[in-house]
């Protein structure tokens, strides 16, 4: 499946279906089990702008890296330090399905 985030910037990534198994009590659902790279810094200008923050990071003495680096520090998000190959799957929270399916489908009187 290919999700789109941020339809402004054009985030476009793919979804993985790996199984359909029995519920487990002791788990929560959905999960997330692997994935690729650290999410890019929200407001980052999209995939372009993103592939730009990755090569200024790469040279520490330029001035641009001071100030990527500044503005990383003081996101709302505090990015710095920032290592776009890590992933953790564990960190990856999904909204509560059910409540999910309530906003998309469900009946709110107060529409009507």
């Amino acid at each position: 499946m290919q999700y789109d985030y941020d339809f402004g910037d054009s985030w476009k990534h793919t979804v993985l279906l790996e199984s359909i198994t029995l519920v487990r009590s002791t788990r929560y659902y959905p999960k997330c089990i692997d994935g690729a790279r650290s999410c890019p810094p929200e407001d980052c200008g999209g995939p372009g702008g993103y592939a730009e923050l990755l090569d200024i990071l790469q040279d520490s003495d330029s001035e641009e890296y001071l100030d990527t680096k500044d503005w990383l520090k003081g996101h709302a998000k505090k990015y710095w330090p920032y290592n776009p190959d890590h992933f953790n799957p564990k960190k990856v929270r999904f909204d509560d399905p059910d409540e999910r399916w309530e906003i998309a489908f469900g009946d709110d009187e107060d529409d009507l």
